[in-house]
């Protein structure tokens, strides 16, 4: 009787481990400068969608200035039609997206009118 209960069950924990695939997770480190009062795309753009195994956008970018002073801004965008449309950042060293699978990038923006240095760390499944 046990053996009878087992199996069906096994069955479902082995269909359910197939339908659950793990997403696979790009991580890219970068440097440069931006210069005064431009922009630069750091990422992407890329596209993150379920064919392997992602269920939502999981992005988280940082940001480290070098030399003196503040680093850049960083922002990531979403791409909405033929828009680039803002997902998450500003004027701090961390932005992140957890939302809905589409096409991403990353800019560092420079509102000053000295060029910045940075270092920085993009991540995000695809």
């Amino acid at each position: 009787m046990k053996t009878l209960l087992a199996l069906p069950l096994a069955a479902l924990i082995l269909m359910s481990g197939q339908a659950t695939a793990a997403c696979t997770y790009i991580q890219n480190t970068y440097s440069g400068i931006v210069p005064a009062n431009s922009e630069v795309i750091v990422q992407g753009p890329f596209t993150i969608t379920g064919s392997n195994g992602c269920r939502q956008a999981n992005i988280t970018s940082t940001i480290t200035g070098l030399g003196r002073g503040s680093p850049p801004n960083l922002v990531i965008e979403k791409l909405d039609g033929s828009i680039w449309r803002y997902a998450d950042g500003g004027n701090r060293s961390n932005a992140s997206v957890l939302g809905s699978l589409g096409t991403y990038r990353v800019r560092h923006i420079n509102n000053e009118n000295v060029p910045k240095g940075y270092s920085g760390t993009t991540r995000y499944g695809r």
